[in-house]
């Protein structure tokens, strides 16, 4: 990013105090700031609330220029790292024209590469006032700063001093003032008071400037009475309030009076009082200020007013007056996280409708948790409830509460809400029949007059039942959503039904729209159910990175026992499974199926779908699974000899799954035309459909039945589209599967490259087993697997490959001599051609012929010059310096050889080794 000369002035949010504090002292910690600032890119100042941080932060920035030159990031006293280190970015963009998308910065590599990104164009000062330096994020943050940061400087406040080493010298512990210090200070603060009162303050402050400055305020105590009832006024509200509501609240006192008091600390746009307990404000002024707040109406104003009155034990009534007036209106304004903040743990019968309400919108672990059942026995509570047990994993006890309210007489909406929940609870726990008998019942006689919120659910539900219905199109439930402003939940089940039958265009046009119409923030449960559909989509379209990514933002709020923690870890291990990251795969899969059987049978038979292509790709038997229709399962069992079966589905999919289960037991039988026009069929219909990650597949398949057939010019044409296609996905996994075609249509499997295939195990499973195989290790096959194998051997495309040396365990990496084309391989898949070298070639192919792969000198010396005699004289000379050539190019360390070893006689080949002949 170029540099600019000029920096644009920061937003008003993002500037320093002004004025700044009238005066510090601490001579000695401003130099030691201002020199360690000239040091390196990142300081940090530490020590307890009070101290004078911000202050001396402020003043240093301020002496370095202030103005556009610093840029200043203050975090609220409960803001954790990740969500400041966020505001920096933002605040970095906030100087160009950059506007990065949030939620790709939810995870913490994307943030630190964004700020470095960011601030390799601003010339100033960054800082950030107020960061939990104590939390681990934090110091991982200032790390990665402090080693790659260039041109820019950023100073840090915060409570703790950072642990990682380089720190060191970087940071400055604040302590408190000595009492002359404290003395002196009070008396440039408070010149008109007397000596004693300044001692007086400077011992009572006990070397804390803040408290000092307090105690040392010009002006009477009648003057100040009025600001420290506004400060304890704020402080009752437990969050930041913006400098607006403050002048409203008391339009008596003076902006720069108030922020002179040293009592307040920016957060944004808005101020909190520093020391976090103070007393509670009079009732007088508390009735005052929220009769002003109440009048505003503007939701900061309503929200700090929902805060003052959560904190007054005595008002739960006029609490819960003021949320049936407005809560829904936050609500729907995208407030559910501030308002479950402003609320507390209150534990008031009044407001306890309004946490549920608050905690099903945001549906995250930390704040589900915290939810009881509602004392009141209103239906609505008793809905809310239910859907916050859905949102907790507990599908079977919100259906339970669901259905008891579905037949609700007199209150049709509510009803209709209590079915769409009850349907997709019962289809959580695999009872589709339910879901579709509990829709069925709540759109009556009449279904196209239907509400529409119960039409979409179910035709969603009738896709799993495979009911008339499920094929007719969704485009006009969708138009009909648009124009009825139907709520977030509609339109994600609509997509899930568009996903669900493969129109995968359609489902995200359904996610636009919903992105463009809602406001509300990644914080409600329904767009983090979009986020996952979408991440789902995502890697079916051949975009893995996106899919980790979606899921990454929905994360935080989707851990265990949410209902979403499934789904997330679900389409995080399909992306996994298409880029070939499968270390420790196996088990997370055999985790998550534990942990999703019972509570989700949507993500269970997605899990079952990656369990069989593990599976094909471990050439194991199958698992013990209820049958299912097509699907890769089909595909898997076709390649064991099951010949796959016809269905009727409306499933897009299923075009491209069922002639490949074709393809596979045609392979199974040897039958490679058979196989190679299924494959085609599979391949045309996937690249119609969209389908990038089942095109992968299918042109597998297609390849492997090409290699069965001798194609191999064709062979050679389709792996090189598969190797484009698994590039632009970023699949490993495909990649080295045309890796291993490719180099099959050369007529001849190089050992050298099989070597290096046969380690990769953790990335392309199938590719590593018919690796191994060819180069003669044991290891599990399909029937399919073996008939190419043995196509292969009588095309004479597989060498004759010995291994010696090999564990018990089965394969291991080896170097090895490919007598045919005279070249040694390493384990590495490097390859070091010797048939230039005819004196050293042939020392290594009379040690590969030799019993136990190990000659004496004079066998040697014989076969590699030809001799009738041998004479130590003359030739030991001669074997000496062939070998030592030999070890320079075959050994990585030819001072301790492992691959050409001195034997007591002569010389042998080091285990383990692996000797390729020609074809057998």
């Amino acid at each position: 990013m170029p540099r600019r000369s000029k920096p644009k002035p920061p937003p008003r949010r993002w500037r320093l105090p002004h004025p700044p504090p009238r005066f510090t002292g601490r001579a000695e910690e401003r130099a030691w700031l201002e020199a360690a600032l000239d040091r390196g890119p990142v300081t940090v100042l530490a020590g307890p609330a009070g101290i004078g941080k911000t202050a001396l932060a402020t003043v240093v920035a301020a002496e370095r220029g202030g103005g556009a030159s610093c840029l200043v990031v203050s975090a609220a006293a409960r803001d954790a790292a990740e969500t400041t280190t966020l505001e920096v970015v933002q605040a970095l963009a906030s100087l160009g024209e950059t506007d990065p998308r949030l939620d790709a910065l939810a995870d913490f590599d994307a943030r630190v590469d964004a700020t470095l990104a960011l601030a390799s164009a601003f010339d100033g000062l960054l800082l950030v006032d107020g960061l939990a330096t104590h939390q681990p994020e934090a110091e991982r943050w200032l790390e990665e700063l402090a080693r790659h940061a260039d041109g820019f400087k950023i100073l840090v406040t915060g409570r703790a001093s950072p642990r990682n080493p380089r720190a060191h010298g970087q940071t400055l512990v604040l302590g408190p003032l000595d009492q002359a210090a404290a003395r002196a200070l009070a008396a440039a603060w408070a010149p008109t008071q007397t000596p004693e009162a300044h001692l007086r303050a400077a011992r009572l402050a006990r070397g804390h400037p803040g408290e000092l400055q307090r105690l040392c305020r010009d002006g009477s105590a009648a003057q100040q009475a009025p600001v420290d009832a506004l400060l304890r006024l704020l402080a009752s509200a437990g969050q930041p309030v913006a400098f607006e509501l403050i002048e409203k609240l008391a339009p008596d006192i003076e902006r720069e009076d108030l922020l002179a008091s040293g009592e307040l600390r920016p957060v944004g746009d808005a101020f909190e009082p520093w020391r976090e307990s103070l007393p509670p404000p009079d009732d007088a002024d508390r009735d005052r200020a929220l009769r002003t707040l109440v009048l505003d109406g503007s939701v900061d104003a309503t929200l700090i007013a929902v805060g003052m009155l959560a904190r007054t034990a005595a008002a739960p009534e006029r609490l819960r007056a003021l949320l049936d007036e407005r809560g829904e209106a936050l609500l729907e304004a995208g407030c559910a996280a501030r308002l479950w903040a402003a609320l507390g743990e209150l534990p008031a019968a009044e407001v306890e409708s309004w946490q549920l309400r608050c905690a099903e919108r945001l549906g995250n672990a930390t704040v589900l948790a915290r939810t009881s059942e509602p004392t009141g026995h209103t239906p609505e509570d008793r809905l809310t409830w239910a859907r916050t047990l859905f949102a907790r994993g507990k599908p079977k006890e919100a259906r339970a509460f669901a259905e008891s309210l579905a037949e609700l007489a007199g209150q049709e909406e509510l009803a209709h809400q209590a079915a769409c929940l009850a349907a997709d609870a019962a289809a959580a726990t695999g009872d589709f029949d339910g879901a579709a008998r509990v829709l069925a019942r709540a759109v009556g006689a009449a279904p196209d007059d239907a509400p529409l919120h119960l039409r979409v659910h179910a035709r969603r539900w009738a896709l799993e039942v495979g009911a008339p219905e499920a094929a007719r199109p969704l485009g006009a439930l969708a138009r009909e959503i648009e124009r009825a402003e139907a709520p977030a939940e509609t339109w994600c089940t609509l997509a899930a039904a568009f996903e669900r039958r493969g129109e995968l265009d359609a489902a995200l046009e359904v996610l636009d729209r919903l992105e463009r119409r809602t406001p509300s923030g990644p914080e409600l449960f329904a767009s983090r159910v979009a986020m996952l559909i979408r991440a789902r989509v995502s890697v079916e379209r051949g975009d893995p990175e996106l899919a980790v990514e979606l899921a990454e933002v929905v994360a935080p709020y989707s851990r265990e026992p949410s209902a979403l923690a499934p789904q997330r870890a679900a389409a995080e291990l399909a992306a996994r499974w298409l880029v070939g990251e499968l270390t420790g795969f196996e088990a997370r899969l055999a985790l998550l199926r534990g942990r999703t059987d019972g509570r989700d049978a949507i993500t269970l038979a997605r899990l079952d779908t990656l369990e069989a292509q593990l599976s094909r790709g471990l050439g194991v038997p199958p698992p013990e699974r209820p049958p299912g229709g097509g699907g890769a399962a089909s595909v898997w069992r076709a390649r064991w000899g099951q010949p796959p079966g016809e269905r009727q589905s409306v499933d897009r999919r299923d075009a491209v799954w069922l002639p490949l289960a074709v393809a596979c037991d045609a392979l199974a039988r040897s039958d490679a035309l058979v196989a190679l026009e299924a494959a085609q069929r599979a391949t045309a219909e996937a690249d119609r459909w969209g389908f990038a990650e089942l095109g992968l597949e299918a042109r597998t398949i297609w390849a492997e039945a090409l290699a069965h057939a001798g194609e191999l010019r064709a062979l050679a044409e389709v792996s090189a589209e598969l190797g484009s296609r698994a590039e632009a996905c970023g699949s490993r996994r495909f990649a080295l599967h045309a890796d291993l075609f490719r180099t099959l249509s050369g007529g001849r499997m190089d050992p050298a490259t099989a070597e290096l295939l046969a380690g990769q195990l953790d990335v392309a499973p199938t590719v590593a087993r018919w690796a191994r195989a060819a180069s003669g290790s044991a290891t599990p096959l399909d029937r399919a697997d073996a008939s190419l194998l043995a196509s292969l051997r009588e095309q004479g495309a597989l060498s004759d490959v010995r291994s010696l040396g090999e564990s018990s365990e089965g394969w291991c990496p080896a170097w090895g001599l490919d007598l045919t084309e005279r070249v040694v391989w390493l384990p590495d898949g490097n390859r070091i051609a010797l048939g230039g070298r005819a004196v050293q070639w042939r020392i290594l192919e009379a040690l590969a012929n030799a019993p136990s792969l190990a000659a004496d000198k004079e066998s040697l010396v014989c076969d590699a010059w030809d001799e009738r005699e041998y004479h130590p004289g003359r030739h030991d000379g001669r074997l000496y310096v062939a070998i030592r050539k030999l070890r320079a190019a075959i050994e990585d360390d030819p001072s301790e050889p492992t691959r050409l070893l001195t034997t007591e006689t002569g010389y042998a080949l080091g285990a383990p080794v692996r000797i390729a002949s020609g074809a057998k």
